[in-house]
């Protein structure tokens, strides 16, 4: 192989610690990378005050995602910043619809001889690559990492047995500190990632033999305090990261006020190899225009064309589809038949937001409203619910239970929150907020993370003691109460509050475990997870 762009001791490095710092100048020109930064410029919106999604052109559509969170500075006011539609926004460009000019980069000389040094390989292809612009305020990934393996292959054990791996390039376009959204990683990961996948298994119920370490939710308490501790890659515009796509890393949080992050990501591989691909047939029209801007066709070819939008792979999407589409209609058939039969519920949800259809006409109610209120108008609004529909026999009130989240937080059983209903909501956050989110909207909503994590507790009573010091704490901050994020409790619940709220209105009746487990399952979560109390009208 006639590549020799990086010395021995960077290849060293780069072997064993996962990644490599390179600085600007050193794969792309600044008058490139000056000329990438001008063209996000006319793909991205400015981010100044007056900006409405209205009044911006853009010179390719690009959509927003992302929700504005008041922790990320801390209890300041963030209502200005709401204003913003671009406030905690992340929005990219994805390579099948890039310029000539991004083309021209991923073909950079010294970025294809760096890729391929580091694969010794002699030929290489693209799997992906994505044009990112982090407006300030964006959440990414706190108390979390990822790894990229599991998103190019359908057995990235075995890709990772077999010693293959890719290579993310990693290239900031402007200048990143530690404010706007440096990338973070954690050395040396890529090198225990068997190790670590056999440990955690437990925590997913799983097995070593299955991967674990997806691209979602690994959270920061997964990782042993063997390992050794992350870094932040900061640098000026051009600086390029190469990272092993068996390196865990995540990005961070934009805690800047006026600085966009933009950057580009691109993933090689040897050359054809079976390990790793991408469908990216969503993006067919886009893919062979993709392809004829490449000098080299055969870099893009194994991805864009032969698992995107060749006939082998358009032949093998149909007969998925239609059989999906059969044994999917005749599932869906068999499910409302059995629903036909499932106990149906009058639904007061309160504060939360569920995947279930609450019947007016229903004889039993599940009652939350309870969570958003003070246990004084607590009970008058479950008197006028009681009041307002007449057909019901028995209310079972809810509320989360302390006891089993911090069981199961302690024993770090991951599939027990991925059960809950925030989870769908509220993935991209840490663990310690997460749970905290199901009890206190103040502390959930600008604590910083490490005062969610100095909440936690083994007792019950003491988790929440500490979190009634937090919210005096935070309150005489004077934060902006008003500015709460929504569909957040806004008070905390036991047994014995719920059977006092529930006295003065109703008659207490026993529940039996198949009520549990139905309310449950209306609910979200496994039994053990909400503590639910039966009343008679």
């Amino acid at each position: 192989m006639k590549d020799s762009f990086l010395s021995r001791d960077e290849i060293k490095f780069f072997e064993t610690n996962g990644y490599l710092v390179l600085s600007p100048g050193r794969i792309f020109s600044q008058e490139q990378i000056e000329k990438l930064k001008e063209e996000c410029d006319t793909y991205f919106p400015a981010f100044r005050q007056d900006a409405t999604e209205s009044n911006v052109s853009t010179k390719v559509k690009t959509g927003l995602s992302g929700t504005p969170r008041n922790y990320v500075f801390g209890s300041a006011d963030i209502s200005s910043f709401k204003k913003n539609p671009f406030f905690a926004k992340r929005s990219t460009v994805i390579a099948p619809k890039y310029s000539q000019n991004f083309v021209d980069a991923l073909e950079n000389e010294n970025l294809t001889s760096v890729n391929r040094q580091l694969l010794g390989c002699e030929k290489l292809s693209l799997h992906n690559s994505a044009i990112a612009c982090v407006y300030p305020g964006t959440v990414a990934e706190p108390g979390n990492f990822h790894a990229d393996t599991s998103g190019f292959s359908d057995e990235p054990i075995r890709a990772i047995k077999t010693g293959n791996f890719m290579v993310n390039s990693f290239v900031y376009l402007v200048d990143v500190d530690e404010k706007n959204a440096p990338i973070r990683l954690l050395p040396n990961s890529h090198k225990r990632y068997l190790e670590l996948n056999a440990l955690v298994a437990p925590y997913f119920r799983s097995t070593a033999d299955k991967n674990n370490i997806g691209q979602f939710n690994f959270y920061d308490e997964f990782v042993p305090e063997s390992f050794q501790k992350p870094v932040r890659v900061t640098g000026k515009a051009g600086t390029v990261v190469l990272i092993s796509g068996d390196l865990l890393h995540s990005a961070t949080t934009n805690l800047s006020t006026n600085k966009i992050r933009y950057s580009l990501a691109i993933w090689f591989s040897s050359r054809n190899n079976p390990n790793f691909y991408k469908d990216y047939s969503v993006y067919a029209p886009y893919c062979e225009d993709f392809i004829n801007k490449f000098k080299d066709k055969e870099i893009p070819y194994y991805t864009y064309h032969s698992h995107s939008i060749g006939l082998s792979f358009k032949l093998k999407k149909f007969l998925k589809k239609y059989l999906t589409g059969f044994f999917g209609k005749l599932l869906r058939k068999s499910k409302t038949f059995l629903d036909k039969k499932k106990d149906k519920f009058l639904i007061e949800l309160g504060p939360w937001k569920l995947n279930y259809a609450s019947d007016d006409s229903a004889s039993n109610a599940i009652y939350l409203s309870h969570l958003s209120d003070s246990n004084k108008s607590a009970s008058e609004n479950l008197e006028k619910f009681t009041k307002t529909y007449s057909k019901l026999k028995s209310v079972y009130l809810v509320a989360p239970n302390p006891n089993q989240f911090l069981k199961m937080y302690y024993a770090k059983d991951y599939p027990f929150f991925a059960k809950l209903p925030f989870k769908q909501y509220f993935y991209d956050e840490s663990w310690p907020r997460y749970i905290i989110r199901y009890f206190s909207a103040i502390v959930s909503s600008y604590a910083t993370e490490s005062e969610c994590k100095e909440c936690l507790n083994s007792s019950a009573d003491q988790f929440y003691k500490n979190i009634e010091i937090m919210e005096q704490r935070l309150l005489e901050k004077n934060i902006n109460l008003s500015e709460i994020e929504s569909d957040l409790p806004r008070s905390r619940w036991d047994s014995e509050t719920i059977k006092g709220l529930g006295r003065g209105v109703l008659r207490t009746a026993e529940i039996s475990d198949q009520e549990i487990t139905s309310v449950t399952k209306v609910l979200g979560g496994e039994p053990g997870a909400w503590t639910i109390q039966k009343f008679i009208i």
